[in-house]
């Protein structure tokens, strides 16, 4: 099973909801699971959960996102995450409230279901978040094509593991094939916990020329980054993604349709 929750929170006295927020709300979700299930998500690379706030100009609100990207996780957050109306924090209390859901039965939903989708040859992702890739133990603040591919791909090999892409040729195929042709990005920094980590936000345009079936892996790449939200400790890429039909910035996939772009939020 494969899930993405949608909650408004609010504070208890009704004041601003900061981003590092996201860190402790991180924590919670951990404290729900059993010591041994938190422990080794705490110590694996590439985490099955991941989420993160941002906040809502139109809607005057902060959401909070959860993805989670496998099945016994999901057996044991999905009472969690369908019940949720208060969150004792320390020092501080969240009311929230569920506004949307998405759920794949299978990594082979998942699979149809990115396969019905019509993919233009341009695609914008936008960073809603401060993000930041690391590379050779630096952070790299530019979203190179390489990095961004790579990311996606380990991400997906390691959480369906039963349609791997672990595949030289496949990943090359897909790095000559796509490339950034336009982008707007400022740069940025976020906490965690102590340190203070470089990045960029934004949005950056993305052209692809490649063949039918790599089309189709590269598709599937992006259906990935539509339900993927992830946290400081969760990948090397620090994102929220947003899929967008060339200028058609109304259509929003990766969250329920009304909600607006924003500039706050890192988890």
């Amino acid at each position: 099973m494969i899930g993405q929750y949608c909650f408004a929170l609010r504070s208890a006295d009704g004041a601003p909801i900061p981003s590092m927020m996201a860190y402790r709300l991180y924590g919670w979700l951990l404290e729900q699971l059993p010591e041994d299930i938190g422990r080794q998500l705490h110590e694996q690379g590439e985490k099955p959960l991941s989420q993160y706030i941002r906040y809502d100009k139109a809607e005057n609100r902060t959401l909070w996102v959860v993805s989670v990207f496998q099945g016994e996780l999901y057996e044991l957050l999905e009472p969690v995450l369908e019940s949720i109306s208060c969150i004792a924090l320390r020092q501080t209390t969240l009311q929230a409230a569920l506004l949307d859901k998405r759920c794949f039965a299978s990594a082979q939903e998942f699979v149809l279901y990115a396969r019905e989708l019509r993919l233009p040859s341009r695609v914008t992702i936008r960073f809603h978040t401060t993000s930041s890739f690391k590379q050779d133990g630096s952070y790299v603040i530019f979203p190179q094509e390489r990095l961004l591919l790579r990311s996606l791909l380990a991400k997906w090999s390691a959480w369906f593991p039963e349609y791997s892409l672990d595949d030289e040729d496949a990943a090359a195929a897909l790095e000559r094939g796509v490339r950034i042709t336009d982008y707007q990005l400022r740069s940025g920094r976020y906490t965690l916990k102590s340190a203070r980590i470089p990045g960029f936000s934004g949005h950056l345009t993305l052209s692809s020329a490649l063949s039918a079936p790599m089309q189709e892996v590269w598709k599937l790449l992006l259906v990935l980054a539509m339900q993927w939200t992830t946290a400081p400790l969760s990948s090397h890429l620090l994102t929220q993604f947003e899929y967008r039909a060339d200028e058609n910035l109304s259509r929003h996939v990766a969250l329920p349709p009304d909600l607006a772009e924003d500039e706050e939020a890192q988890s």
